[in-house]
């Protein structure tokens, strides 16, 4: 892949693309280009972190796998976002696996070399910056649903995670152009198979959605599924403030 088709791709990028151009310019030399089969992955857990990867077209899921060699999906990266990228920049080692989901091309850059870009294009340490922060918030929000909603909210709340970042439009819905078995919705929230499974079926009875051949999402009712989402209730909402112990006067 040439410099000036990666450059158009890295402009197209979120974390790259408001960049100024001599800093594009660098970059688009810095990256190398590749082509990925679907089903091949692109790294394994506990491999050294010596790349940070962009795929510009297609769609990388990121997995672990159990002792017993299940696999477990963690996160689906979209098109344009980078990935590998706190454990490059670190220099840990990788904490799980990435795989192609379709044929696309791969673009990496060396270590080394983008630290050496953080430091000399403040522009571009600063956009890594907003991009890690907005991961850590979503980490941190990951967290608080597990620990506080109800498995129907956040099943909800990652099926329209994922319908913003990877959905389509088509006639009043919302496609999903995936595949994702109820192992891997339930991997992803944090509950058992046979939960997502019971809590997709009502989603389904309800008119939310419905599922198509292998295992494609639509979702009908995108409004109804963030009320769902967003139900209020003491298990899914912050915890009451305890009530102030008062002090009795002693005149």
């Amino acid at each position: 892949m040439d410099p000036s088709t990666i450059r158009m791709a890295l402009e197209e990028a979120e974390v790259f693309g408001n960049l100024p151009g001599d800093a594009l310019d660098e970059l688009s030399h810095c990256f190398k280009g590749a082509e990925v089969a679907k089903g091949e992955y692109i790294f394994f857990e506990g491999d050294e972190s010596d790349r940070i990867y962009l795929c510009p077209q297609g769609r990388i899921k990121v997995v672990r796998h159990s002792p017993e060699g299940r696999e477990v999906l963690i996160e689906v990266v979209p098109a344009g976002r980078p990935f590998a990228l706190l454990a490059g920049i670190e220099g840990s080692p990788l904490s799980a696996s990435a795989v192609a989901m379709e044929d696309c091309s791969l673009l990496s850059v060396d270590r080394e070399r983008f630290l050496r870009l953080l430091q000399q294009h403040p522009e571009l340490s600063m956009s890594v910056i907003h991009d890690l922060a907005s991961r850590l918030r979503d980490a941190r929000d990951r967290i608080r649903s597990l620990a506080l909603e109800r498995v129907e909210q956040r099943i909800a709340r990652i099926l329209l995670t994922l319908a913003e970042s990877l959905g389509r439009r088509a006639a009043g819905r919302v496609v999903l152009d995936l595949s994702l078995t109820r192992q891997d919705i339930a991997s992803m929230v944090g509950t058992t198979v046979e939960s997502a499974i019971r809590t997709m079926s009502r989603f389904q009875k309800e008119g939310l959605l419905r599922t198509a051949h292998g295992g494609r999402i639509e979702i009908l009712d995108n409004e109804a599924l963030r009320r769902v989402a967003e139900a209020s209730g003491m298990s899914a909402s912050t915890p009451g403030r305890p009530k102030e112990r008062g002090l009795k006067s002693k005149g």
